[in-house]
């Protein structure tokens, strides 16, 4: 099932981890787009997955050399991760029935989509075990729900969201590690 593409000029992506280079590359991209909406009719566009381009490997290398370029990328605060592989996100993903592809939430500021997939991916690289899963798309969940305005946040002093999980799941997850 289609639906009728709107006219909107969006930046992909948060512009503070790409290089000058990119930043140009998609506001030439994004001025394309707006000629393209004010001179063409709208498009029928079908729903597409998210699920190919996320599953793309970005880097191969030793753990030193993955947690340098996810540092370079920006995609990294410079902690060490635990590379994603495919095999440890499947795993992840073996924890919950909804399709890896699925759409959770619309997280903002990058207005990405977060999938079970890049939710297991993160949660991967975090140090997460994978039974923490369904508690992490709740999580997501609740984030991306636009009563909670996640948008909002924001001060000079770094405000992050967190979540406190209580009642009997905590039975379930009382032995397992913490993620980071």
């Amino acid at each position: 099932m289609g639906f009728s593409r709107l006219s909107l000029a969006q930046y992909p992506g948060g512009i503070e981890n790409h290089s000058v280079e990119e930043v140009k590359a998609n506001i030439a991209s994004m001025f394309e787009g707006i000629v393209d909406a004010w001179t063409k009719p709208p498009q029928i566009v079908e729903s597409a997955s998210s699920v190919a381009r996320t599953k793309e490997i970005v880097f191969k290398g030793s753990f030193n050399e993955i947690n340098d370029f996810f540092y370079q990328k920006q995609w990294t605060d410079g902690l060490p991760i635990v590379p994603p592989t495919t095999a440890s996100i499947e795993e992840m993903l073996r924890w919950t029935d909804i399709a890896p592809d699925q759409v959770i939430a619309v997280l903002p500021m990058a207005n990405r989509n977060a999938t079970p997939w890049t939710i297991a991916a993160n949660a991967v690289m975090a140090g997460c075990s994978p039974e923490y899963m369904p508690v992490l798309i709740a999580a997501v969940e609740a984030f991306g729900d636009p009563n909670y305005q996640l948008k909002d946040i924001g001060s000079t002093s770094s405000i992050k969201p967190f979540i406190v999980v209580n009642g009997p799941i905590i039975n379930l997850t009382a032995s397992i590690k913490l993620c980071s």
